[in-house]
């Protein structure tokens, strides 16, 4: 939670500045503390592990809205790395520490195979809502995570007509 707060706080900063910064650096040694106290021990579960790495990326990332972050980021790549191989050799089944996006997938669709499938209809309104957002962004960032979001929803297409689905979406209304 702390690493997503420094990185929402650091991105809110960097977009328009507000004071957040020692908000951003507070969130930021909570978020390092709480993962140094995690990695004393084993983790029991695939979400612990993956909630290190996740917390590992947010910090990474954070790093890139910091004025001098670029050695963070460097040391970040490794502790990325290392956590990863932690977490990776404990077999719990983490998603974040599996080999590539195939196995990723797999794991996941164990995990939810249970919800909902995709209606085609909520994906059409999923993609236009995400199009729609594309006139509002200025930095090179943002259009990048746009296309990505808009190729992910339309992804689903594929999903919906296999019957399959990836993630947990209930079509609205």
């Amino acid at each position: 939670m702390h690493a997503m707060l420094a990185l929402a706080a650091s991105h809110l900063e960097k977009l328009a500045p507000n004071g957040l910064t020692k908000i951003a650096q507070a969130h930021r040694l909570e978020a390092f503390k709480g993962l140094n106290n995690a990695l004393t021990s084993p983790f029991t579960t695939p979400e612990d592990g993956d909630a290190a790495i996740a917390a590992c990326y947010a910090l990474f990332m954070q790093s890139w809205y910091m004025d001098d972050g670029l050695q963070s980021s460097l040391v970040l790549t490794r502790s990325l790395d290392l956590t990863t191989k932690q977490v990776r050799e404990q077999n719990l089944g983490s998603i974040f520490a599996s080999e590539n996006k195939d196995t990723r997938f797999s794991s996941m669709k164990a995990r939810i195979k249970d919800c909902p499938k995709f209606d085609v209809d909520f994906i059409d309104a999923a993609v236009y809502s995400v199009e729609a957002l594309g006139s509002l962004f200025v930095f090179d960032f943002e259009f990048e995570l746009w296309n990505g979001l808009v190729d992910a929803f339309r992804s689903y297409y594929g999903d919906a007509e296999e019957g399959e689905s990836r993630i947990s979406f209930v079509s609205p209304g």
